[in-house]
């Protein structure tokens, strides 16, 4: 009786605490995070009687949820974009409007990422995180800051085949290779296309581009399912084969790609304020539901049914805007990926002891804006995109597998930032008409 009495307020605290979880999708996986990072912690001990080969095994299955939900999204993605941009454009009555809202829309996108980049090297030059870190073994400097020209011109030679190669030469192989960007400037064009021919002709299309999006909606809601359960299998795994010492030891640097989302946010909060007379605590509140599920997800593409919702809702912005702005800042606005991307160079250099000169600094400004920029909204994409840019500049990429084991958690926060950004576009176009 007396153990009855005892455990009682424990199965209280039990069901109000599954009360909580329950449809609270984010919590979910906040919970997974925890978890995650303490059985990949555990492993690590001497505390468990398992074989390393028995351990590898149990956590390739515990990770296997994680790898589900990366594939559903990576299927998906492409159709899912480009449909919705073409749904956003097509069902845009005043084709006229188009062109006043995609130069509104490019001048906030160029001018955020570049702003959001220009904070990214202020913070990595004041805080220097490369500088509290030991540089792994072969990390060696690379190039000279006498070698800026020489890049700018070969840059500058470049321009006129990169702009060509915009447009794509055949949008189906566009697909197959994965090529988001290739695949957002054909769907703009067929949208803007089909904006301006009459809509009894465009209806039947438009219809079969909408069913077509709700199945794929369907399938992004099933991968939700797999969100609590990914995160914690991809924190295991992650944790396990790093360790935990790996989190601290980059606390530095963790700190300042942090300190510079939390400008970025700022500055998108500041625009909503003063352009879209969104008061801050409010706005942040409207919002609060898509920025953690694209926390939760590390998904901008995931997340987009529910930013588009938001936006029309709760945002008072109308349906055709909102379909307009939201797929096409899925893969273009993508200012947090680029201010992470600043601060990881400008780290990877330090470590180095590499000087970076004036000339080298705004080449590499250009090269982060214009590969964030169409890069696809899902986890893990933007290390492969920095790791071709340090490349490009001569910038070694040793040190980038230092970076893995708190590249998750960074990634799941600049995800919630570029949804940040495109909610804060919304805002400053829903007037536009």
């Amino acid at each position: 009786m007396i153990f009855a009495t005892k455990i009682q307020p424990l199965r209280k605290f039990s069901h109000k605490l599954e009360i909580l979880v329950h449809n609270r999708l984010w919590l979910q996986v906040l919970i997974g995070m925890v978890a995650g990072v303490a059985l990949g912690a555990f492993f690590r001990t001497e505390l468990h009687s398992f074989t390393a080969e028995q351990i590898k095994i149990l956590i390739e299955w515990i990770a296997l949820p994680g790898q589900l939900f990366l594939r559903l999204i990576k299927m998906v993605m492409i159709p899912l974009v480009g449909l919705s941009i073409i749904r956003g454009l097509g069902n845009n009555g005043d084709s006229n409007l188009l062109p006043t809202l995609g130069k509104k829309l490019s001048i906030f996108i160029v001018g955020t990422t570049f702003l959001a980049v220009v904070i990214g090297i202020g913070i990595g030059t004041i805080i220097k995180p490369g500088n509290y870190i030991t540089p792994p073994e072969g990390f060696v400097q690379t190039i000279a800051p006498s070698n800026a020209p020489a890049i700018t011109e070969n840059l500058l030679e470049r321009i006129p085949s990169l702009i060509i190669n915009l447009i794509p030469h055949n949008p189906f192989s566009s697909m197959i290779e994965g090529d988001m960007l290739a695949i957002v400037i054909f769907s703009i064009l067929l949208g803007i296309a089909l904006a301006t021919k009459p809509s009894k002709n465009v209806a039947p299309l438009m219809e079969i581009t909408n069913d077509i999006l709700e199945i794929l909606i369907t399938i992004v809601r099933w991968a939700m399912f797999f969100a609590p359960w990914a995160v914690f299998g991809l924190l295991v795994k992650s944790t396990a084969e790093l360790g935990l010492s790996s989190l601290w030891g980059m606390s530095a640097f963790a700190l300042a790609v942090l300190l510079g989302l939390a400008l970025l946010v700022t500055l998108y909060v500041l625009l909503a304020f003063f352009i879209g007379k969104e008061k801050p605590l409010t706005f942040l509140q409207k919002i609060g539901p898509a920025q953690l599920l694209a926390f939760s997800t590390s998904s901008s593409a995931a997340t987009m049914p529910l930013t588009i919702e938001t936006a029309e809702k709760k945002l008072n912005v109308d349906t055709s805007t909102a379909e307009f702005v939201i797929p096409l800042g899925t893969t273009m606005n993508m200012a947090g990926t680029a201010l992470y991307q600043a601060i990881t160079l400008m780290f990877l250099a330090q470590m180095a002891g590499i000087e970076i000169a004036f000339a080298q600094m705004m080449m590499i400004s250009l090269a982060i804006v214009a590969s964030s920029i169409g890069a696809p909204g899902t986890p893990g994409v933007s290390l492969i995109v920095l790791a071709t840019i340090a490349e490009n500049f001569g910038i070694p990429v040793a040190g980038i597998a230092l970076i893995l084991g708190i590249d998750r958690i960074l990634d799941m926060c600049r995800t919630a930032v570029n949804v940040t950004g495109d909610l804060a576009a919304c805002v400053l176009l829903r007037d536009n008409k």
